[in-house]
């Protein structure tokens, strides 16, 4: 009798211990998906962040578009620059011109008089 009582014994004792152990890994297991799923909740955050940043992006057409109005600018800028400095040259070409006539005849009236 005691014998089998002893074996009463350990085998609730190990249900008990059985019993206790799957409650830790079901608590663990819990404590596990609720990481999991905060953590997929964070990734789809970032997903959409991600999708709303893609929507204001400007596509390849509409950027060399731009680009090519831009380059265009840049061009008729450059042959203007050159065109005023070209002005520019012609002018001072011409007032020293009008200067040196001036001077010429400066001094054929002073050679004269």
């Amino acid at each position: 009798m005691g014998e089998e009582k002893q074996k009463h014994e350990l085998g609730v004792s190990l249900l008990y211990h059985i019993e206790e152990r799957f409650k830790a890994l079901d608590m663990a297991n819990t404590l596990f998906m609720k990481r999991l799923d905060d953590r997929l909740e964070t990734m789809n955050e970032f997903r959409e962040e991600n999708r709303q940043q893609t929507a204001h992006f400007v596509t390849r057409n509409e950027f060399e578009l731009s680009h090519d109005r831009v380059l265009e600018d840049i061009r008729f800028l450059r042959e203007s620059r050159a065109t005023l400095a070209g002005k520019a040259s012609q002018t001072g070409l011409n007032i020293a011109f009008l200067i040196g006539i001036l001077g010429l005849a400066i001094g054929i009236i002073g050679f004269f008089i």
